[in-house]
């Protein structure tokens, strides 16, 4: 099977996202999720509450918690977006490609002919899929993706049975 495809930004977002649903996210989410907008809204109640005695240092070691998850919070809602479509730029997930999939693994070629890999099925250690793209997982943060849009649904069905068939995911 022979697909020729560009990978979008909102793919490229969608395997990342399948990346931390299959291996967890990374410990730095959790700090800048839904518990940063609370804490920060509780350390600004407390801060508004001991500004009433400024002589305290309590009042100094509220604001200062009051800075750290105001930044958390503007790092999750403004950098994060800007990295991550940096790494896609950087990566060059936007050109051209040339993927044929076999029995034996599959091989992929930019349209330019600048670049060329072929890999076995042994290489992934684990697949994933959501309604608009499969991922195959050479290691927690290395993957390939293969959008469906660029096959037909027979495709999509042969693809889910050879993946099955040979990428395990008990590693």
């Amino acid at each position: 099977m022979e697909l020729t495809y560009t990978i979008t930004f909102e793919e490229y977002a969608e395997a990342l996202r399948q990346r931390a649903a299959l291996f967890g996210k990374p410990k730095s989410y959790y700090y800048t999720s839904w518990r940063a907008p609370v804490l920060l809204v509780f350390c600004l109640a407390i801060g508004l509450l001991l500004s009433q005695a400024r002589g305290t240092s309590a009042y100094i070691v509220w604001s200062f918690l009051i800075a750290v998850y105001g930044l958390g919070l503007a790092y999750k809602l403004l950098i994060c977006p800007r990295l991550i479509r940096k790494s896609y730029e950087q990566q060059k997930a936007g050109f051209d490609l040339r993927m044929t999939i076999s029995e034996t693994g599959l091989e992929v070629e930019s349209s330019g002919g600048e670049s060329y890999a072929r890999y076995r099925w042994a290489a992934f250690m684990k697949q994933a899929e959501s309604d608009r793209i499969f991922v195959l997982f050479f290691n927690p943060l290395q993957f390939v993706i293969l959008p469906k849009r660029a096959m037909a649904e027979v495709q999509s069905e042969e693809l889910r049975v050879l993946f099955g068939a040979n990428i395990s995911t008990k590693r």
